[in-house]
């Protein structure tokens, strides 16, 4: 699974020049570009198992974000992608620097059964559609 390197202009990330792109365990965590931008994007490729159920990983989600400090969940929505069928799954929270949003991304990778999550937390704000939006689009760089 890449990223191409591109500029994503209407969002601030910029995929070559990303400042903080960190590896954590298998874990990749990238911070936007545009400093003003606050929240990051963690890529996880989970182990390969049989029979994925993306719904039953979206309630999963649901069931987390319920479980946070004043945990409200969203709702998910079901996505076609470069990968195929996708979901996206959306929260708020209280976090330790205040209310975080959680949007989630969950696909199969094309060539072997392992879910694909990228999780975009930002602090919670009158712009959740436009970071929806830009999840998605970067989403659609994944090959």
């Amino acid at each position: 699974m890449l990223l191409a390197a591109r500029s994503i202009p209407t969002s601030g990330w910029d995929i070559a020049y990303t400042p903080d792109v960190q590896r954590q365990g298998k874990t990749l965590v990238l911070a936007p570009s545009n400093p003003e931008r606050h929240g990051t994007i963690e890529f996880l490729v989970g182990p390969e198992e049989p029979g994925i159920n993306l719904v039953a990983t979206v309630e999963t989600h649901r069931e987390d974000i319920e479980n946070h400090s004043d945990g409200v969940y969203s709702g998910a929505q079901e996505l076609s992608g470069p990968m195929g069928a996708a979901f996206y799954s959306r929260g708020r929270f209280t976090g330790a620097d205040g209310t975080v949003e959680e949007t989630r991304l969950l696909s199969i990778h094309p060539r072997s059964n392992r879910i694909v999550e990228m999780v975009y937390r930002y602090p919670a704000g009158a712009d959740s559609s436009e970071r929806v939006g830009e999840l998605i689009e970067l989403f659609g760089e994944v090959e």
